[in-house]
């Protein structure tokens, strides 16, 4: 179930800003800009040599640091 109208707030700008759930385009444009953002952050994170541990919410923050810390070692050790 969508949640009709809601209030954002854009945490880079503090630009307040109405979501309308119920609305397929809505919902698509915000998941693009969405993927934009992350998208620009990821590589500017990649161009500075800093990781990135990605978790969502909901799920076992320790089994995704665990495995990000395996990768990493397996890096280091390649």
């Amino acid at each position: 179930a969508w949640l009709g109208r809601l209030a954002a707030v854009d945490p880079e700008s503090g630009r307040r800003v109405w979501l309308d759930t119920d609305s397929p385009w809505a919902r698509a444009a915000w998941a693009r800009q969405r993927r934009t953002r992350l998208d620009a952050a990821r590589a500017t994170l990649r161009r500075r040599q800093i990781d990135l541990v990605e978790t969502r919410v909901g799920q076992d923050v320790g089994a995704d640091l665990i495995k990000f810390f395996k990768a990493r070692e397996r890096r280091a050790l390649a």
